[in-house]
């Protein structure tokens, strides 16, 4: 299915044992069988090896009770690779058998062959190395062994040696006997030993292919995983740590999910969950609180199972260790009193760090620098302060120094090994005062945090130490003055700008003062273009470490707080204008504006880059001033080169420009834009009910083709599928004559499109398909057509793409017979036979007519079809978003049954609604509501016919007497299905 996104939760609505909870609840962390290594992992799969045994001894079936018979003594499953041997039973004397001996390899105890009514059945299965193939089918019996219980027994069906009935017992493996104290809450009790500070230990182990499905978690288990759980209550509050870690899970192929909970039955209340890729154990690890009782869960991804190992440690809090546990009230990583947090983790009253003037820190040195820093953390202190960059909700530390030096002063917190959290650092010259902000920063990675500036010797600064949404912890403040020098990089005390060089004429004089020219403030200083071959070029250089934070551009937020230099143009003759700044020494932001330089219309902005420089562009209307804004990023400033270059409009050089209205690429008229770049009038293809497009008979089909272009059109449409609702759009209109199935495709686009379909009416009919392919054309959809009908097809492009294209449309007649349901027909089995179900003609024959949709009808208690309906139909019923529909047949072995759905009416898709079909054997189990086939145990599953995209067909040969269910659900978790129907015929 095209362009489909698969989402980690799937929701499902179905009662299990009285309400919507438990497994079928279950969220999916990932769609099982697109992972192989989860697949893999299902070591009830080997013992399916054992089936593809029984298979060839008209037991394949058998082979899936062999992965069933997992739920025992599963392992002996393994050695189901003897059934493989089976192949060689069902050749008779074994002689195939001897394939057999492949298998004996996987038990390696092939005289152990009659062992398998030890429970070890897949051992048994080694049998194979007996040769008689069919005695390795014996191991069957050792699926009987399988502790999966009732599945086990069904695993005696393997006795038969064909595996065949036998195999398919072993899957109602899955379902063997479950319970016990592990099973169920409140779960089995984990005592945990140790007293005083020592750590709390506990540990057990358990089996979960002898355990039911019956919980659910946020990352990983599904409703098909059998869970273990325990309650464990510690004695004393601190760390928790539960882990699979010298569990035997890895070895075995069983891939677990560990998660915890405060209310055994209520997944509302986990409160950890993990669920690693094998072989990295499974850990989580939280606060736990003396006296309180925890639910842990030993659960698996996908359906599979095995022995495991849990372990739980539980560590008392330790004063000093830098993390918070309970009951400290804070924990600053040392035992100082004095810092806010005591020596034995409480809080102290608020320290002079807490609030301004804050704690003065002491400069050492002689010469021309001075140096000096201080130690604290954040977490025992309060939310005073905020700087212009961040800390609006984190605690804060305060400082002051007085140089003695004039010059510049910078700021850092040392790294993340000295500052270990997300911190803000700033400055300002009045503490309690945030209009007086000096410098600001807030580094992406911890610690990395550094802010500059001009220092006059004698006047007091106050440097902050904040958090970045609301991160606290310990860190360290560096502070190092030096001594005023021009040209070197620092703006000084005394200074107006330094740009690493005492050269005049390029913004900042050898004395490190601003030259002439008004650049700081609008309107800006002028920038002169001069002509240049066919373009008009204009240069400027500077700095905008003395200016003013005056300006600010849409494309980054931060730089309100950065230094911006000001140029003002006239465009002359119009066209594409590029500026670009040829070199930078800081992270910089380039804007544009129009018609007033300040308040004025953005009309370009560009932050891309961490350093350097910038371009942007934008077309320009002739003799129209603009101005250009060389600003920072977060605070930023440095020396620059600016280049601003206009090159007049060339008409179908595919860039509008200038006075152009539109420019295609060429300069051919009649395409809806002309060789002067100017909108052609709009044609029939603008609006509804649009341009009719005439097929003509090709061979067996009916084709038409025609080009367009959607320059010069309106936005008056769009589709589900892709953003084109600003985006102009193309209409046309055919009749599908004899009916059948429409192919529309964009053979040729210069744009990215978005092609759909409506049915009657034009303008608000039912949108039937819809695609919105990647890249530039290619775009098609394919959808059913009832005889002599009107349909739409509509050309819209993405997000605001627009271009000229080429349609290509053709229906082809229904042909009863192929398959697929098309035009007027009722049914198509794949063949003209009369007296199956759907006649040569494709109608309903034997019919027990329209069997309306009796709700509530979930898996545990299906609607019921008579047994004597060869044919029938389920009507147009709805689907919300939380329901599956569910329909028992008995059918007889050898018994074909086909089954389709449609949307809205008989034959017909739409692109808003999206089936999923399944046959199961009855009774089944609860399984998700939403997404694809992606839960194993159905016969047959279809999530998309190709021939009727989105909705869904399977056809499928029962091989054993019995009852049946069909369900039907929806694809999607956002949308509901409004209507749909269900067509089945039993053959």
């Amino acid at each position: 299915m095209a362009k489909r996104l698969t989402f980690g939760i799937a929701l499902g609505c179905l009662a299990l044992l009285g309400g919507c909870g438990g497994s079928d609840e279950a969220l999916f962390g990932e769609i099982g069988g697109s992972d192989a290594g989860h697949d893999a992992a299902g070591s009830g799969g080997l013992a399916g090896k054992g089936g593809t045994a029984g298979k060839a001894g008209t037991g394949g079936q058998a082979g899936k009770g062999g992965s069933a018979g997992t739920g025992g003594s599963g392992k002996g499953g393994s050695a189901g690779k003897g059934g493989s041997a089976g192949t060689g039973g069902a050749a008779g004397t074994g002689g195939v058998a001897g394939t057999g001996g492949t298998a004996g390899e996987a038990g390696t105890a092939g005289t152990a062959g009659d062992g398998g009514a030890a429970g070890t059945g897949g051992v048994a299965g080694t049998g194979g190395v007996a040769g008689t193939g069919g005695v390795a089918g014996t191991g069957g019996v050792a699926g009987t062994g399988g502790v999966g219980g009732t599945g086990g027994v069904a695993g005696a069906g393997g006795v038969a040696g064909t595996g065949g009935v036998g195999g398919t017992g072993g899957s109602a493996g899955t379902g063997g006997t479950c319970g016990g104290a592990q099973d169920k809450c409140p779960g089995t009790v984990i005592t945990l030993t140790g007293t005083g500070t020592d750590p709390r230990l506990g540990s057990t182990t358990g089996d979960s292919s002898l355990l039911c499905s019956d919980y659910g978690s946020t990352c990983g288990s599904t409703a098909s995983s059998p869970d273990g759980v325990f309650q464990v209550t510690p004695d004393v509050s601190g760390v928790m740590t539960i882990d699979t870690t010298g569990s035997n899970a890895v070895l075995m192929g069983f891939d677990p999910v560990i998660y915890a909970r405060t209310t055994c039955a209520d997944q509302a209340t986990e409160i950890k969950c993990n669920d690693s890729a094998p072989p990295t154990p499974d850990t989580i690890t939280f606060t736990a609180i003396g006296g309180q009782t925890y639910y842990i869960f030993i659960d698996s991804y996908g359906s599979s199972s095995g022995q495991y190992q849990v372990n739980v440690k539980l560590v008392p809090p330790a004063c000093g260790n830098g993390t918070k546990e309970a009951p400290e009230e804070c924990d600053d990583g040392n035992l100082v009193n004095g810092d806010g947090c005591s020596s034995v983790c409480t809080l102290e009253a608020a320290q002079p760090v807490d609030i301004c003037p804050g704690l003065p820190i002491a400069l050492t040195g002689s010469g021309n620098q001075r140096t000096g820093s201080a130690t604290g953390s954040t977490a025992t202190l309060q939310p005073n302060y905020q700087g212009t960059c961040g800390g609006s909700t984190a605690n804060d530390a305060v400082y002051s120094v007085t140089p003695d030096l004039t010059g510049s002063m910078t700021v850092n917190l040392g790294g993340n090994a000295q500052t270990p959290f997300d911190a803000v650092l700033y400055a300002r010259s009045i503490c309690a005062d945030e209009a007086s902000q000096i410098a600001c920063n807030d580094a992406f990675t911890a610690g990395d945090d550094v802010i500059q500036m001009p220092v006059v010797a004698g006047q007091t600064y106050y440097l902050f130490v904040d958090g970045y949404n609301g991160a606290s912890g310990q860190y360290t403040v560096h502070v190092t003055v030096d001594a005023a020098a021009c040209g070197n990089g620092k703006i000084d005390g005394g200074e107006t700008c330094d740009d690493s060089n005492l050269i005049d004429g390029d913004g900042c004089s050898h004395l490190c003062q601003l030259e002439a020219g008004n650049y700081d403030k609008c309107p800006g200083t002028l920038l002169t273009l001069t002509q240049s071959g066919s373009n008009w070029v204009g240069v400027a250089s500077g700095s905008t470490a003395g200016l003013a934070s005056d300006y600010a551009g849409t494309c980054a937020s931060t730089s309100a707080t950065s230094k911006d230099a000001v140029y003002q143009f006239n465009s002359g003759v119009g066209g594409l204008v590029t500026a670009t700044l040829t070199s930078a020494s800081f992270d910089n932001v380039l804007y544009a504006r129009s018609g007033a330089c300040d308040p004025g219309t953005q009309v370009a902005c560009k932050d891309v880059k961490v350093s350097g420089g910038e371009t942007i562009t934008f077309t320009a209307t002739p003799n129209t001033n603009y101005w250009v804004f060389v600003d920072g990023y977060n605070g930023e400033s440095g020396t620059y080169a600016l280049q601003v270059t206009v090159s007049p409009p060339v008409c179908g050089n595919g860039t509008q420009e200038g006075t152009e209205q539109c420019d295609d690429g060429n300069l051919v008229d009649g395409d809806g834009c002309s060789h002067l770049c100017q909108f052609e009038a709009a044609g029939n293809n603008d609006v509804c009910p649009g341009q009719v497009i005439a097929l003509t008979q090709s061979g067996s089909k009916w084709v038409a083709t025609t080009t367009g272009t959607t320059v010069n059109l309106g936005l008056n449409y769009s589709g589900t599928c892709g953003s084109s609702s600003n985006a102009k759009d193309a209409v046309y209109q055919f009749n599908s004559g004899p009916g059948g199935t429409a192919v529309a495709t964009l053979t040729v686009a210069s744009f990215d499109a978005v092609l759909y379909a409506h049915s009657a009416p034009c303008a608000t009919g039912t949108e039937i398909a819809c695609d919105d392919a990647v890249g530039n054309g290619l775009d098609s959809i394919t959808f059913s057509t009832q005889p002599n009908t009107d349909y739409w097809i509509f050309v819209d492009g993405y997000n605001t793409g627009s271009g000229t294209f080429t349609l290509s449309l053709s229906v082809t007649p229904a042909a009863c017979g192929n398959g697929n349901v098309e035009g007027a027909e009722q049914c198509d089995d794949g063949n003209v036979v009369a007296n199956d179900g759907c006649s040569p003609s494709c109608l309903w024959e034997g019919s027990c007519g329209t069997i309306p949709d009796a709700e509530p009808n979930p898996y545990t208690a299906p609607q019921l079809i008579p047994s004597a309906c060869g044919t029938f139909e389920i009507p147009a019923a709805t689907m919300p978003l939380t329901d599956a529909d569910y329909f028992q047949v008995h059918l007889l072995a050898g018994t074909t049954v086909h089954a389709s759905t449609f949307v809205g009416q008989p034959g017909l898709c739409t692109s808003d609604a999206d089936t999923v079909l399944s046959l199961w054997a009855a009774p089944m189990g609860a399984t998700n509501e939403s997404q694809a086939c992606s839960v194993t145990g159905f016969l047959k599953c279809n999530d998309t016919d190709n021939a009727n995209n989105p909705c869904s067909t399977i056809t499928h040969t029962v091989s054993t007497t019995g009852d049946y269910v069909l369900k039907v659900h929806n694809y999607y978790t956002t949308k509901a299905i409004p209507q749909y129907g269900l067509f089945v015929s039993v053959q």
